[in-house]
């Protein structure tokens, strides 16, 4: 059974995206002095002057300075920067491909992301620079260090460009769209997938991709604001600190608050506690997060030290959200707190959740002109109420992975519709419930065991601060029983060995106590100094499955 969104359909023009995003912040009142990034550590700032004029010559450089053409891969692999936005709609609007990397990555797996999409030319800021000297050193990477250009003053490499050098006054031909057909067939950006089930896949998406999930965003706020007698938000001072390579970061920080003709103040290093001094040092009012840090607010001591009273928009995505956090925040502070469900492969969020007959535990309602049907293992269609893999068609829908056409082939089906690999269904009101990933499901006994569900009931111990829960084999039972891996509370003294073994029995108790029997932590409960995650907040299990199997000297 197919379900459409409730929200009436959307024209999504026919442009490119730095023609878009950038005609976008005039009309929402940017003027060229008006700060679009700040960086909070340096002061340094960059207006919407600066950022449109030097988006203009990096794209006259690419194509002057390095010849590139339409089509080729530019890579930026970098730190969130003030010049991050400039170089991405300076590569678009020069014809090339732009792909985001994550700034963590060592020299092996920037190298093989950057062969995997033929990158031509790679930005990079002060830390990158190293790791990516070391992959040309070290021949992982076939690249002229002079097709490596710092985004900072000087690069601290000698061989590499600066990038007050590439930086070019020559005419150049703008690259532009002008019809649907192009709109939706030519490649703007190759974002990698964050790799939890196997290596990173490059997930194409091109200018309508984009422009759609901003153009969809907008006719989902004004849907909600008409629902409940709202108003628009005017909200215009940002805190960033998502990594602008993620798609949530990319499409919130950088396209959507260019749009609006925000100011982005970037955090770049991530303590709760200089997150919270920000907010309240530049009145923040827009805090996109992901999960664990609202789990991080909820359980801080001295929370009532921080003046959080600018604040009127909380967003979180990029992960699960336990219904137990979402209404503890709802609670905490009475402003808008929206979150959503979303990947890179649907170009950031699809389905949202906010002021318009909210539910907790729902992701949401889907964005307008998308279409969701949950079907068994079997591929059958489902109907309202019963769970099953969640499958999405619609204009924000990845063009496929990059070099993949067996993957494409999975994971699109004959009527046009991505399959998620998540689990969930759909009420009888529209609200779209997440509840595990199909390959994130313990198999006990032939039953199934969600993760995530386990999770949630975890964090709301009073000596448990963040959970995560794994599938481990019992060779006893012959069959995988959950474990749970938990960070103790500040309170709680972790050199008391005893101590911990005894909470962490109660915490086993606790759990068994609210669930069915074969969802019990039969493979016991440890204790963690933190839950190891990606960029984006997801949790690494595999990290913490060869974690337990080096504990029983086993091999995954």
């Amino acid at each position: 059974m197919i379900f459409k969104s409730l929200l009436p359909s959307a024209e999504i023009p026919t442009l490119d995206i730095p023609t878009f995003y950038l005609g976008a912040s005039k009309v929402n009142g940017a003027t060229p002095d008006t700060l679009a990034y700040v960086d909070i550590a340096t002061r340094k700032a960059l207006t919407y002057g600066q950022l449109e004029d030097m988006h203009d010559r990096i794209a006259s450089g690419l194509v002057n300075n390095f010849g590139l053409k339409k089509g080729d891969i530019v890579m930026i692999f970098a730190s969130n920067s003030i010049y991050y936005a400039p170089a991405y709609f300076g590569i678009l609007a020069s014809g090339a491909v732009c792909c985001t990397a994550s700034s963590v990555f060592n020299a092996s797996e920037i190298a093989y992301q950057f062969n995997d999409c033929g990158a031509k030319v790679v930005f990079v800021t002060k830390s990158q620079e190293k790791v990516m000297a070391q992959a040309i050193d070290e021949g992982l990477v076939k690249v002229s260090p002079q097709n490596v250009v710092s985004l900072e003053d000087v690069p601290s490499d000698p061989r590499f460009t600066s990038m007050q050098t590439m930086l070019s006054d020559k005419a150049y031909t703008r690259f532009q769209i002008t019809t649907k057909e192009e709109s939706a067939n030519t490649l703007a950006t190759i974002v990698y997938s964050s790799g939890t089930t196997g290596r990173p896949k490059g997930v194409m998406l091109s200018h309508r991709n984009m422009i759609s999930y901003t153009v969809n965003g907008v006719v989902y706020n004004e849907f909600v604001e008409a629902k409940t007698g709202g108003t628009k938000d005017d909200s215009q001072r940002c805190i960033a600190i998502l990594p602008f390579a993620h798609i949530y970061g990319l499409t919130t920080l950088v396209q959507n608050s260019v749009a609006g003709g925000k100011t982005q103040y970037i955090l770049r290093r991530f303590s709760i506690d200089h997150f919270l001094q920000a907010i309240q040092d530049y009145r923040l009012q827009i805090a996109p997060v992901v999960p664990a840090v609202y789990t991080q607010i909820l359980k801080h001591p001295k929370l009532h030290r921080y003046d959080l009273s600018s604040l009127r928009v909380l967003g979180c995505g990029a992960a699960p959200l336990a219904k137990s956090v979402h209404e503890g925040i709802a609670k905490m502070f009475p402003i808008k707190v929206s979150q959503g469900f979303g990947m890179s492969e649907t170009c950031s969020g699809i389905i949202q959740m906010a002021a318009y007959k909210p539910v907790f535990g729902a992701v949401g309602f889907l964005y307008s002109g998308a279409e969701v049907k949950f079907v068994d293992q079997h591929g059958k269609d489902l109907s309202v109420g019963q769970e099953g893999e969640l499958c999405l068609r619609g204009s924000q829908i990845m063009m496929g992975y990059l070099n993949r056409p067996e993957e494409n082939a999975h994971v699109f089906d004959k009527d046009g519709f991505f399959h998620t690999g998540d689990v969930g269904y759909i009420n009888e009101t529209g609200h779209v419930f997440i509840t595990d990933r199909i390959k994130e499901l313990i198999k006990y006994k032939g039953l199934q065991v969600s993760a995530s569900e386990l999770e949630d009931i975890l964090i709301t111990h009073e000596a448990v601060n963040d959970a995560a829960v794994i599938g481990v084999h019992d060779p006893k039972r012959e069959t995988e029983v959950p474990m749970a891996y938990i960070v103790l509370a500040d309170s709680i003294d972790a050199s008391d060995k005893a101590k911990v073994a005894k909470l962490c029995t109660e915490v086993q108790a606790f759990l068994a106590s609210k669930v069915a029997g074969h969802k019990h932590l039969r493979g016991g409960v440890d204790v963690i100094e933190s839950i190891p995650r990606n960029v984006s907040g997801k949790i690494l299990r595999r990290e913490l499955k060869v974690r337990h199997m080096a504990k029983i000297g086993a091999k995954l």
